[in-house]
């Protein structure tokens, strides 16, 4: 991820007047290529124009471009996306939808490309789009036909605060009602009421904020007089499965969390950072098996010995509770910040190998993304980005029982039913982990062993497909 991808160059017009009005030359280089641009005989240049549009832009969706993290609607897959595809999957669905249902969600999601999309800024003027979403401690862009890059946050803010300075400047002597409106917009940016400003950070509509923070009015959302960003946080990723009651439960479970000093596992964060085993090219998965290789090394752990994350967990000093999550589907919650670091286990998460798998994946959220896509929490289950869930499932499965090992003790049993049951017992996993990771390696099937185990990875998808419904 390379912080220093998005770049404003703006160069007020030499003529008083014109520059009055926000006329100037100026490029936007996305990815370090110039994205926004004129041309001069064939070549890359400045195109000339009145950017008092894209200040207008910025000043009004200042606080959604800076902190609104999901997409409007829970059928939007949560990894960032260009707009045709966010279409394409909006008219799959409505499609089989009511007219009326269809039209006010399309009439949503308009609203809300709009106030990403800040090619959207430019009046009369015809540019790619530019979709712009923070995800944790960086801003996702997403330009038209182009990869997606990742920009620090601080960075972005800083890119747009230059540039909506370096304007006003040279039009503070402006007369023009218009411009002075913006100007002024542009000053105000951050004056917004406070529900609203928890409304964006959450996801959460605003009746549903009131509800939650009760009598404790705003004072509930704040931390050490800042916006408490884990529990604004955790509401984001647990709003599509919670009531307002049920989500209350949760953040007062998470105040409750003591700060706890963790300097082992500070100091594994810091080593993997120095790694550079993620690469953007690799799947979330490749990426979930070589991390759990690292760390069952940094750990220090024996090899093909059953790995214990509850006690992992507590050698690192994290601090393990519980919350009622209720019968969401929710299975566990990691903190870090303000409080903790802590895993909170639903209360009703079930056997013990469920628990040692959910420790496991919030582990790998630990060690990796605190300095990442997440910022403060991280909810297993939750309306969290699916690639970063992904390599986290993929880490939790290697780490409890390597593929490697599944290859090298298949010779234990005759059936691969008994073989599943062998590797459920040694290494305390699910039948559900013991399958995948069979699936995964490079273990030989029969025929007949083949046909078992697809009906068997039938069944885990179906009584997924089937919980996603309840």
């Amino acid at each position: 991820m390379d912080g220093n991808n998005f770049t404003i160059q703006f160069e007020p017009s030499e003529n008083p007047d014109d520059r009055k009005v926000g006329w100037g030359r100026g490029i936007v280089y996305f990815g370090g290529n110039p994205y926004w641009h004129g041309e001069e005989n064939g070549d890359v240049a400045p195109f000339e124009w009145t950017w008092v549009d894209l200040l207008e832009f910025f000043a009004k969706n200042w606080n959604e471009l800076l902190s609104e993290e999901a997409y409007p609607f829970p059928w939007i897959p949560t990894a960032q996306r260009s707009i045709n595809s966010i279409w394409r999957i909006a008219d799959d669905r409505w499609s089989n939808l009511p007219s009326a249902k269809a039209q006010a969600e399309e009439l949503e999601l308009i609203k809300f490309i709009n106030r990403h999309n800040i090619a959207s800024a430019w009046k009369g003027a015809a540019v790619p789009e530019l979709m712009c979403l923070r995800a944790g401690n960086f801003v996702c862009l997403i330009g038209q036909d182009e990869t997606p890059i990742m920009v620090r946050h601080q960075d972005f803010v800083a890119e747009i605060t230059s540039f909506g300075d370096a304007i006003v400047n040279a039009m503070e002597d402006s007369e023009d009602p218009y411009v002075c409106q913006v100007i002024q917009l542009w000053r105000d940016r951050s004056d917004i009421p406070f529900e609203r400003k928890i409304s964006i950070v959450t996801s959460l509509p605003i009746e549903t904020v009131i509800q939650i923070q009760g009598e404790a009015a705003n004072d509930y959302w704040i931390h050490d007089g800042e916006i408490d960003e884990q529990i604004a946080v955790a509401a984001r990723m647990v709003r599509n499965h919670l009531g307002a009651q049920m989500i209350r439960n949760v953040l007062d479970s998470i105040k409750a969390v003591p700060l706890s000093e963790t300097p082992k596992l500070d100091f594994l964060s810091r080593r993997f950072n120095e790694t550079q085993l993620l690469s953007d090219d690799d799947k979330p998965y490749e990426q979930g098996y070589r991390i759990a290789a690292w760390l069952t090394n940094e750990l220090g752990l024996r090899a093909g010995a059953r790995v214990d994350p509850d006690a992992v967990l507590t050698g690192l000093n994290v601090h393990i509770g519980s919350a009622n999550f209720g019968d969401s589907g929710l299975e566990a919650l990691a903190i870090w910040g303000g409080r903790g670091p802590a895993v909170l286990l639903n209360e009703s998460i079930g056997g013990s190998k469920k628990r040692s798998t959910a420790l496991a994946h919030e582990l790998c959220h630990l060690v990796v993304d605190r300095t990442r896509l997440l910022p403060a929490a991280e909810v297993l289950g939750g309306s969290v980005d699916i690639r970063v869930e992904q390599r986290a499932k993929a880490f939790a499965a290697e780490f409890l029982l390597p593929r490697e090992l599944v290859v090298q003790l298949r010779y234990l049993s005759q059936s691969l039913e008994d073989f599943v049951s062998l590797l459920e017992r040694r290494f305390h996993v699910s039948s559900q982990v013991a399958i995948y990771q069979i699936q995964n390696s490079t273990l030989h099937l029969t025929g007949d062993e083949a046909i078992w185990l697809n009906e068997k990875l039938r069944r885990i998808s179906a009584a997924s497909s089937l919980a996603a419904f309840r």
